[in-house]
């Protein structure tokens, strides 16, 4: 009774000990959507954009503010201090709202800074969506992968088997084998390849280099409706580097107004006081400068020539987001049907590669008749796949030209 209670304990302690270490070791699943909010967080260029929307804020508090009051003291006998000195209280006044003006600069700035951050995003987005579409892809060819061995594994049985009852020669048997070997290195060569994509996918979401997961998907193609005209407009009203540009060029008109009321200085009045022999006076000053030599001609004329820059930069990148958009909407036209010819290929053929084997064994078909089919139905398999992974690949794209970032 006592070797019993000792082995139930036995083995109620290996049981919890696998399911702790099980839950330590468990990878974690993560989709894409789940990804994607993780780097909003963890991305370092996002961290970098809201650090530069900060400064962005904290300069405005600078632009905001008036200058400063100030005060002199000046005595002509340390021997009597407060019985020969002056004293005044100068305070600059902002003239034709120059401090208004420079609070909507700086507003602006923090704008454009906030559509960089969009822009960023949106190209972070896009480079995380491709790299996760690439382990879909990577993690089903290593499957194929293992799949294939064990397909080239039979056939080198079934090629024993033929040569042992004396009806084929010995070089086939060689042969498949070598087809094995090469089918284990795929398998390696995979392995290795979804080992290093991790790598750069934890990089890119702010990971530890060895952080072990599984996509939470698998691939799947799923038909996207494409209106080129309609995606168009909504690429030149969302797109993150225009409105950069648009706002850029707001910024420059404001700029310029800025240039045009630096041409008269501000003004500076105070109150000027003098204590001479007891005797206490009390008098008023102004001062301003006149814009004789310097009328503020250079910094006008570069404001200007940066506002025409910007504009000329907004029709580039206006035409460039409809070239990008059009391009995209034909390289998803292009996936879509080959992906249509691909999986019909692959109905057809999986059939063969259930029958092949038997086939061979039967003699029905001769050795490079197999070997041919068991290859067709793997690159079949493989460029199905590769297809629905590019085809997510251009919908990324596409969203990434209309979508409007974080907004």
């Amino acid at each position: 009774m006592v070797f019993n209670l000792h082995l139930i304990i036995l083995f109620a302690c290996t049981v919890l000990f696998n399911s702790i270490a099980g839950s330590l070791y468990a990878q974690e699943t993560l989709t894409l959507n789940e990804v994607l909010s993780a780097a909003k967080e963890n991305n370092q260029g996002m961290k970098k954009a809201r650090k530069t929307i900060e400064t962005a804020k904290a300069q405005l508090v600078t632009a905001a503010s008036y200058p400063n009051p100030e005060i002199n003291f000046q005595t002509y006998n340390f021997g009597s201090i407060l019985s020969n000195d002056e004293f005044g209280i100068g305070q600059e006044i902002d003239l034709f709202g120059k401090t208004g003006i420079r609070e909507l600069i700086a507003e602006s700035n923090i704008s454009i800074a906030n559509y960089e951050l969009n822009l960023l995003w949106s190209e972070a987005a896009f480079e995380i969506k491709g790299l996760y579409y690439d382990l879909l892809l990577m993690e089903k060819k290593k499957a194929l992968a293992n799949e294939n061995v064990s397909i080239f594994h039979k056939f080198v049985d079934s090629a024993r088997l033929k040569y042992n009852s004396g009806s084929i020669l010995l070089n086939e048997v060689v042969r498949a084998k070598v087809e094995l070997s090469q089918a284990e290195n795929e398998l390696l060569f995979n392995e290795k390849e979804l080992k290093m994509l991790r790598a750069r996918f934890n990089l890119v979401i702010g990971k530890p280099i060895n952080y072990e997961f599984s996509p939470g998907e698998s691939p799947v193609f799923e038909q996207e409706n494409i209106d080129c005209k309609m995606l168009t407009q909504k690429a030149i009203a969302n797109n993150p580097e225009l409105k950069i540009r648009d706002m850029l060029t707001r910024r420059n008109k404001t700029e310029i107004e800025l240039r045009k009321k630096e041409i008269f200085p501000n003004p500076k009045i105070g109150l000027l006081g003098r204590m001479e022999e007891g005797v206490f006076t009390l008098g008023a000053g102004i001062s301003i400068g006149l814009p004789v030599w310097n009328q503020n001609d250079g910094a006008i004329k570069e404001a200007r020539s940066e506002a025409e820059k910007n504009t000329i930069d907004i029709e580039f990148v206006n035409r460039n987001v409809e070239t990008a958009v059009y391009e995209a909407c034909l390289e998803v036209e292009y996936a879509s049907k080959q992906i249509a010819i691909l999986k019909k290929s692959l109905e057809q053929f999986v059939d063969i590669q259930n029958q092949v084997d038997l086939q061979y064994k039967e003699g029905k078909v001769d050795f490079l008749t197999c070997l041919d089919s068991l290859r067709a139905v793997r690159n079949i398999k493989v460029g199905y796949f590769e297809a629905v992974g590019n085809y997510n690949k251009k919908i990324a794209l596409i969203k990434k030209l209309t979508d409007a970032g974080l907004e």
